[in-house]
């Protein structure tokens, strides 16, 4: 991940969720096979990533995987709920996203879906808008 625009204590108590996470596996180490990882998604993400709208709440999961902007951009566009279009712009905003990228990355997870994806394909399409919109401005 990129240096954080994170709010200092934001990342003290995540620091301390984290802790406490370690704290609970302390007795466990000898049986892990693998380090423990926490994927974080969501607006907890997002904050991590651009500094903007802190959540309440952190959605997270222990994987092995570390969620990429990209994905993280790619989580959000089924929903494409208010916040999650606003946490699309701040990823683009602070240069993290390439519409392409998202772009094939979501139509790779569509391959996947049951059901009608035509709203999602608006989706993906809004989501494209977005970025294009939010991107940093390269300079020539």
């Amino acid at each position: 991940m990129k240096a954080t625009k994170a709010w200092p204590g934001y990342l003290d108590a995540f620091a301390e969720i984290v802790r406490r996470i370690q704290s609970s596996l302390h007795g466990s180490r000898a049986m892990l096979k693998e380090p423990v990882r926490i994927i974080v998604a969501g607006g907890a993400a997002v904050h991590a990533y651009t500094g903007a709208r802190i959540s309440a709440d952190i959605d997270a999961t222990i994987s092995r995987r570390v969620l990429s902007a990209t994905d993280l951009a790619v989580s959000k566009i089924a929903r494409m709920a208010p916040n999650d279009r606003e946490d699309i712009r701040s990823l683009a905003a602070a240069g993290l996203l390439d519409e392409e990228a998202v772009r094939a990355r979501a139509e790779e997870a569509l391959a996947g879906y049951i059901g009608d994806s035509r709203m999602v394909r608006i989706a993906i399409d809004e989501a494209g808008e977005i970025i294009r919109a939010a991107a940093p401005r390269k300079r020539k």
